[in-house]
């Protein structure tokens, strides 16, 4: 019923094809409210600011023409640099002079003016100006408006006045014609806006569509598809990423299946081994103290087999969550090696294995317990692929500037293309047989462990001659030893009495444990005389039946 009602809803998303909140829709209105935008402007410009701003221009050209003569002004060539000006901008130009005894002098009328208009225009201006050095202002009439500014100077008992004027042509015909032009410059102006918006917000979105529509199909669960980021970088970098995540997740579930294989196949092994001895210890092996002990034997070495399968994977899990913790210290490489020869040599001389040690005295700065972890690993994966050649070379020397530590075996071998996934979790090279033991995850530990440490790691091998695999150590200088040497002093004497308290409690929980191990030793051995009792009664019953009937 839950699938019927999401399966409706897509149906009715894909039949939705307006959305408000879609990059398409937001897109096209964001590029369309920047055109209208424009085109406002463009008329608020035309309609309010074109009149006064052509006044204004018009004032600055007079005013620049006024300040250029009155610069000038006793120069030679004057008359012909003012007419030039008053040609260009259509400026009339006019000066005046006023001596100590105010007598007015016209120097230069540039204007269509009479005397007597020019000395009225000169009263208008010193009136004007009042106490300033310069004035504008305008006038307006029938004809029309003009713009007059005027300046002053004064040297030797006279003022000169520099006057300047310019008539403002009426622009309300132009603003007419300008405007049916800008409704017809908007209306183009709209259609085009409109095919843009629609066709660069489509551009935009369709990748981002397409990509929603991959990750509906990938949240179904099809692994198979992929992500197309269009032309865009950002886009193309978020496919690329996607695409990588497909690819992992294809990994992931390859390696849960391999998985779901591999520890059933191990778990099941040990369990029944379990399962068998422990009935025939019950069925026919209770009475036989030796074949008993032999089942015990068996049950605890594959229990052992089952912890060490258990362990490798909670270890693993730790390694790669980052959640494990590392205790980093100086110790001598050589020793965890030495103890390890007792070991192998101890379990597998009678098999008629031989196991060669060839090791150098080095200090490193490591993990300890996770150093000796890798190597167990190691040896234990020359050993389980070593087939026939019973013979493993072990070394630690030094290699450049690292100590290499080497485990080489002389059996099947590993091809060029499996030794680029040989450290990967679960992984079994095509040439390995299933009888091998193991929980395909001890070089996964390897890496992981390596990796921590920048510890160079590796395999070199062929096809039907062996393998070595080698792990590169750092050794630590001898001033560095000593200081550590002494840091762990410190750290000691700061914790005896904290250990003194640890193992006082420790010891009272090692009582609790001890007298509830007895408890359940006791009940075992109660369950299972009476269990012996119950089995004796019932052959005695039998007989004595038997001895009836006969």
């Amino acid at each position: 019923m839950e699938w019927d009602i999401n399966l409706k809803s897509n149906k009715s998303e894909n039949k939705k094809r307006f959305d408000p909140n879609g990059v398409m829709f937001l897109t096209f209105i964001r590029f369309l409210a920047i055109s209208v935008l424009i085109v406002f402007l463009a008329w608020i410009s035309e309609v309010i600011f074109y009149k006064d701003l052509y006044e204004g221009v018009k004032t600055n050209d007079v005013k620049d023409a006024v300040q250029f003569v009155e610069k000038e002004y006793q120069t030679n060539g004057l008359n012909r640099k003012i007419y030039n000006i008053a040609t260009k901008d259509n400026i009339n130009i006019a000066i005046f002079r006023i001596n100590s005894e105010n007598e007015i002098q016209i120097v230069y009328n540039g204007t269509r003016s009479t005397s007597e208009e020019l000395k009225s225009m000169l009263n208008t201006a010193v009136f004007r100006l009042g106490a300033n050095a310069t004035a504008s202002y305008g006038n307006s009439n029938s004809d029309g408006k003009t713009v007059t500014v005027v300046s002053k100077s004064e040297a030797s008992g006279e003022t000169t006045y520099y006057y300047g004027n310019s008539f403002i042509t009426p622009v309300d015909s132009t603003i007419q014609v300008n405007s049916l032009l800008l409704l017809i410059i908007t209306f183009i102006s709209c259609i085009i806006s409109v095919v843009m918006s629609f066709y660069y917000s489509r551009k935009i979105a369709s990748p981002m569509q397409k990509m929603a529509k991959s990750a509906k199909q990938l949240s179904n669960g099809n692994l198979n598809v992929e992500f197309d980021g269009g032309e865009y970088t950002e886009m193309q970098q978020l496919a690329t990423t996607l695409n990588y995540s497909i690819s992992e997740l294809k990994k992931t579930n390859e390696l849960r299946k391999d998985v779901l294989s591999n520890v059933s196949h191990e778990l099941k092994t040990p369990l029944t081994m379990i399962k068998s001895y422990g009935e025939m210890m019950r069925d026919l092996h209770l009475d036989d103290k030796e074949k008993l002990k032999q089942d015990i034997s068996v049950i605890l070495e594959e229990s052992d087999r089952l912890e060490y399968l258990v362990n490798d994977m909670i270890d693993l899990s730790k390694l790669q969550s980052k959640t494990m913790t590392y205790n980093m210290e100086n110790f001598n490489l050589a020793e965890i090696i030495k103890k390890l020869k007792i070991f192998y040599t101890s379990k597998y001389k009678e098999k008629g294995w031989k196991i060669n040690f060839d090791c150098e005295d080095v200090i490193v700065h490591a993990d300890k317990k996770r150093i000796e972890q890798v190597m167990i690993n190691l040896i234990n994966n020359a050993i389980n692929y070593s087939k026939e050649q019973k013979q493993i070379d072990i070394s630690l020397k030094k290699c450049g500037m690292c100590y290499r530590f080497s485990v080489k075996d002389y059996g099947i071998g590993i091809s060029a293309e499996d030794q680029q996934h040989i450290f990967e979790k679960h992984f079994r090279s095509n040439n390995a047989k299933r009888v091998v033991v193991g929980s395909g995850i001890g070089l996964s530990i390897v890496k992981e462990i390596c990796d921590y440490h920048n510890y160079k790691f590796g395999v070199e091998s062929e096809l039907g001659k062996g393998s070595t695999f080698f792990v590169d150590f750092f050794a630590v200088a001898s001033d560095q030893i000593e200081e550590e040497n002494q840091n762990l002093q410190n750290k000691q004497l700061e914790q005896k009495t904290e250990q003194k308290a640890i193992k006082t409690r420790k010891s009272r929980q090692k009582l609790k444990n001890w007298a509830k191990i007895k408890s359940i030793i006791n009940l075992f051995a109660i369950n299972l005389l009476a269990n012996n009792l119950a089995k004796r009664k019932s052959i005695f019953k039998k007989r004595c039946f038997l001895f009836l009937i006969s």
